[in-house]
């Protein structure tokens, strides 16, 4: 009896991580940062997209992200010196869709791209 639980649930996590990497595109997509932690700051298991990030090279246009002026109700892009709301067209068809705390999420083409804010001369 034993054997066979330990063999549904090895089915059953098999089959749904082999649906969550079957988004990849390339091997390449399915590598995971290993500095970005699995658990978030407000202690929440990260989604596929954070922990498996497209390439942004795919992107028409290049996308710098200087910063994150973060509020709950109304947060802020800062894109090469300009500061964008979630929903702007940023042009080349790359949308701003969702800013973060520590990242935004564009679209382009269908497809969704993370960039991480990089947080240079901070020390722990």
């Amino acid at each position: 009896m034993n054997k066979t639980i330990c063999v549904f649930f090895l089915l059953l996590f098999f089959l749904l991580n082999a649906t969550t990497f079957a988004i990849a595109k390339s091997p390449e997509e399915k590598r995971r940062d290993p500095f970005v932690p699995l658990i978030d700051a407000k202690g929440r298991l990260r989604d596929f997209l954070e922990l498996f990030p497209p390439r942004a090279q795919n992107l028409p246009i290049k996308v710098e992200l200087k910063g994150i002026l973060w509020d709950e109700n109304n947060p802020l892009a800062v894109l090469a010196d300009k500061i964008f709301p979630e929903g702007s067209s940023l042009g080349g068809g790359v949308t701003l869709e969702k800013v973060n705390e520590d990242h935004i999420i564009l679209t382009y083409d269908g497809e969704k791209f993370i960039v991480n804010l990089r947080k240079e001369g901070v020390k722990k």
